[in-house]
């Protein structure tokens, strides 16, 4: 084989490993955390019930980090951090990322409550979201825990609790109907539909499910949505 045909082969190689790569991640996570000059990243994506690591980057020094992968439409990802330190409560990051650039800045110590995250519209939507079904689950444990205490063992005011605690259901109920509702063309809400919505009555399902656009109905949690109310 002469030197001229090597040349030509390696170089058509080349481009075929390049067009592969490009072709395979479409999106990427940049990633800045202060502090940090060992661990190991993980991107991980929830597929068929299961937890799929879609890239990792091993982390050798405080720089910024970069971490790929291949999404047709926003989609819900976990930015996970192994310190290394032996500590099994690994810190993990919530995204809900559109497809292209997203980038966060974070620290070592507190990995998740220091993220600032920038991307598209469908995060910003996400965190709004995330706010207020925390909000209402907080409220829930608050209740709990005052029924539990001397002061309030009484029956009367063990009554008074539950009223109490069915009405903050029943706004947490109330909330994830209007907004499912209100943002048929989000992505965000057949994924909200299907993660927080186990206690929702088929027919409000079925009404946000029919009223959503045909675009985010063909998108993951669309047809997630979709198979939950065949089964």
């Amino acid at each position: 084989m002469t030197r001229t045909l090597l040349i030509v082969l390696s170089f058509i190689g080349t481009l075929l490993i390049s067009c592969t790569s490009n072709s395979a991640t479409n999106s990427s996570i940049e990633i800045t955390i202060a502090g940090l000059k060992k661990g190991k990243l993980f991107l991980e994506q929830v597929q068929d019930s299961t937890l799929v690591v879609l890239d990792t980057v091993r982390v050798t020094k405080e720089e910024k980090h970069r971490l790929q992968m291949n999404i047709k439409h926003p989609e819900f990802l976990i930015v996970r951090l192994d310190k290394e330190d032996n500590n099994p409560f690994n810190d993990r990051i919530n995204v809900f990322a559109d497809p292209g650039l997203t980038t966060i800045v974070t620290t070592r110590e507190n990995f998740e409550k220091d993220a600032q995250i920038i991307s598209g519209p469908h995060q910003e939507e996400f965190e709004r979201v995330s706010k207020m079904l925390s909000d209402f689950d907080t409220r829930s444990l608050e209740l709990y825990q005052l029924s539990q205490q001397d002061e309030y063992l009484n029956p009367a005011m063990q009554d008074s609790l539950v009223t109490i605690a069915r009405k903050n259901e029943l706004r947490r109920y109330q909330y994830l109907v209007n907004y499912g509702l209100a943002n048929t063309d989000s992505y965000l809400t057949p994924f909200v539909i299907v993660e927080q919505g186990d206690f929702l009555q088929e027919k409000w399902k079925d009404s946000i499910y029919n009223l959503l656009t045909e675009e985010i109905k063909g998108s993951t949690y669309g047809k997630q949505l979709a198979d939950q109310l065949k089964d």
